[in-house]
């Protein structure tokens, strides 16, 4: 998903990173900026909606 996100943004394959967070880690390497998106999955709670924002169906 990451992959074509990027390639839709014009950017090629090789600006993709990928970086290993444990699931706890994810919501503060977000809000840090350590990362532009979360590609894996993640609970939408009232808490965490709050906090970040989230995209999806």
């Amino acid at each position: 998903m990451a992959e074509i996100i990027a390639t839709d943004l014009g950017f090629p394959l090789d600006y993709v990173q990928w970086i290993d967070f444990s699931a706890g880690e994810r919501l503060s390497a977000v809000k840090r900026h350590e990362v532009d998106i979360v590609a894996d999955s993640m609970a939408l709670t009232d808490s965490r909606k709050q906090q970040i924002r989230f995209g999806g169906p």
